[in-house]
Parts: C-alpha cells; structure tokens; sequence
C-alpha cells in the first residue's frame, strides 16, 4: 500500500523499546518486577522515595485503610523500607516502620480461589502488630470479586502509575539520569499505547485502517479496539445531546449536564478519575465476542470532600434509587443495553450511533432526576 503513514507506524515500532524489546509488554510479571524496582527507594535508578512516596500517598488517603492517612507518608523513613517479590505468593509486598502494604497486580487476568483472602489472612498473620493496606492494582482499576475483600481492597490502576511517573518525569527530569528516564519513557509508552489508547500511534493506526478497511481486514485478523470505537461514538451522542465531558478512559465515559458541570466540586487527593469529580454520569462499555452491552449509572466517587455526603443523602432521596453496594463507589440508579456482537458487527457507524442515541434517550429520565435532585441542595448548588 502507497501510504505514508504505514512507514510511520513501522519506523517507530522498530524503534527500540526496552519492553518490546523483553517481550514484557503484556507480560504480568514483568510489569510487577518493574513495578518493584522503581517503588523500591532503595534501587539503583537514583529516583529515592519518589514513586513510592506519591503511591503511598495516594494508598493512605482511602477510607479502607485504616489508622493512615495521605499526608502521614510524607512522615515515613524510606532509608527502612523493604520491597519483595512473590513472598508468600504476594506480587508486592512493601514493609516499612510499621506499615505493611500488600499490592496484588492483575493485567490481563483475574484472581481467583479466593487468594485475597488469603493473602490478607497471612498477612495479619505475619505482621499482626503493623498497620495494613491492601491494593488490587488492574488496567483500570477493578474491583475485587470477594463482597468481604471489598472492604479491605483498594482499586488502583495503571492510569494512575502513569499519572505518577509524568508528574515526576515533568518535574524533575534534570535530575533523573538519562537510563532511568528513558526506561520510565518506554514504559509510559506501553502504558499509553495498552490502556490509555493516547499514544499517537492509536490515533493514526485508527485512520489507517478506515482508509484501508477492506485491504487490512484480509490481511490481518485483529481490527482497532472495538472498545475505542464505541467509546468514540458515545462521545459523538453525548455531544449531540449537548451534555459535557468528565474524567473519561477507555472503558468508561462519564458526563454531566450543563448545570450539573457549573456546581460539580473535585477531591483533593487522587481517586482514580484524572479530574477527581465528585459525582459524575457513567456510561461503562463492555464489548466481547458474545454481546456488547452499555452500563448506565450515576457514581459519586470516593474522597476527601465532605460535599460528597451532601450528593449521597440528595440522590438517595430520588424515587427509584436503591441502596448502593460498598462505601466507595456509591450507585443508585443502574440501566444497560445488550445487543448481540454479531448484530452489532453488522452495523454501520451510523446504525451504532442511532442504537446508542436511544439507549442515552432512554437515560434521560434518571439523569433528569437525579440533577434536580442535587440542583435542589442549596450544599451543592452553589458556584465551585
């Protein structure tokens, strides 16, 4: 093919990338050694307490840990602290002072036979007289399966590994030696490219492959994320119905009406939406071989802000809301569309958007409900 930006895409794919390189690219233990290396403050890439520090940060600042809170990290001696690898079976486990925090890395796939569980049980048995924090860190930040493990666990994600190593890069690069930055570099890439889909090669791989659809689907047998696709049509309708984006990734979009977006207030401290909204509209996308369904719901996030409760007590008080699950996620309201993957697979873009557009239309009157009900908080409805 006569395209220019097939030359694009391979040059920079031949380039040399350290994880490529490995084969480590998807690859779970690799991402949990390097995972290890750059948190260990002790480790020879001349970071210090960098990472961790802003980790734990982030780790002490959730409800589910108890007796630690965000700010105490900056108090730790990091001179003391130890990382290892698989002990007990523990992808992560850190220890420092009296502080131990268990980190469990799931990339590609789930846990099973109840090994969260068992892992805090031996925890609280090893370490019966230190404070504890348990981590469940996915591509975008999943819950545990186990009702019970839900109370100790906190959902991380790579977003936020990513979010970390910007900052730090953007910071302080002058002193980061150049082999440590350009390992932090790659694997940003990977991350971008693997979860986040914002590297520049998605976007123009995308564009290619409208151009040629016909030539690359008889080539080659995997098509651009059907996920992305989706998540870009649901933008599209979403703008139709005049409502604004908020903090959105691959599998998630979230929005908020107009009025809604003038009064919204954010969490100080991370929360795992990269504009740590309070509340926001979430529509969540779940494409397999089978079906492709749409998850409707409106979340108040976890964090600092007390305004939370205030959202909490206003849509609980709307008709139809249930009592929602957990402490940190709060949802009320849940509706969805299932379509068949081999319907869907026959429609055109159009088809897809009309499909979407009705099922948003069919959401119009919880969203309609619940934003009376939070502009109706004279708590909420005030200028941020």
């Amino acid at each position: 093919m006569n395209d220019a930006s097939f030359e694009r895409i391979e040059l920079e794919l031949q380039s040399a990338n350290f994880f490529d390189i490995l084969n480590a690219t998807k690859s779970e233990v690799r991402h949990s050694n390097f995972l290890a290396w750059i948190l260990d403050p002790n480790a020879n890439h001349g970071l210090g307490e960098m990472v961790l520090l802003r980790f734990l940060r982030d780790i002490f600042s959730s409800e589910r840990v108890v007796g630690l809170y965000g700010p105490e990290a900056d108090t730790l001696d990091f001179r003391s602290a130890e990382l290892r690898r698989e002990w007990q079976n523990i992808d992560l486990l850190i220890v420092l002072d009296k502080i131990v925090v268990v980190v469990e890395n799931k990339w590609d796939s789930s846990e099973h036979s109840l090994q969260l569980t068992k892992y805090r049980k031996v925890i609280e048995t090893h370490f019966p007289n230190h404070k504890k924090a348990f981590v469940l860190l996915t591509k975008e930040g999943t819950e545990a399966k186990n009702e019970e493990d839900k109370n100790y666990y906190i959902e991380y994600n790579y977003i936020q590994i990513a979010q970390i190593l910007e900052r730090i890069m953007a910071v302080y690069k002058p002193q980061i030696n150049n082999r440590t930055f350009l390992y932090l570099e790659d694997y940003l890439k990977v991350l971008k490219r693997n979860i986040m889909q914002e590297d520049h090669l998605n976007e123009l791989a995308v564009k290619l492959y409208q151009t040629h659809r016909r030539a690359l689907n008889f080539i080659f047998e995997n098509k651009p994320d059907l996920q992305k696709e989706i998540q870009k049509l649901l933008i599209e309708v979403l703008k139709d119905f005049s409502f604004v984006l908020g903090s959105t990734s691959k599998s998630y979009v979230r929005f908020l009406t107009e009025d809604l977006r003038k009064v919204i207030q954010s969490h100080n401290q991370s929360n795992g939406w990269l504009n740590r909204e309070v509340f926001l509209f979430e529509l969540v996308i779940n494409a397999t071989d089978k079906d492709v369904r749409i998850v409707f719901k409106p979340v108040i996030s976890p964090g600092d802000n007390p305004i939370r409760d205030e959202f909490a007590k206003s849509i609980s008080m709307v008709e139809g809301a249930s009592i929602p699950y957990g402490k940190l996620w709060l949802v009320h309201f849940i509706q969805d569309k299932k379509i068949s993957r081999a319907k869907f697979d026959e429609l055109g873009d159009e088809e897809r958007k009309e499909e979407l557009k009705k099922f948003i239309g069919n959401c119009i009157p919880t969203i309609e409900k619940v934003e009376k009900a939070l502009l109706a908080n004279p708590e909420i409805n005030k200028p941020k």
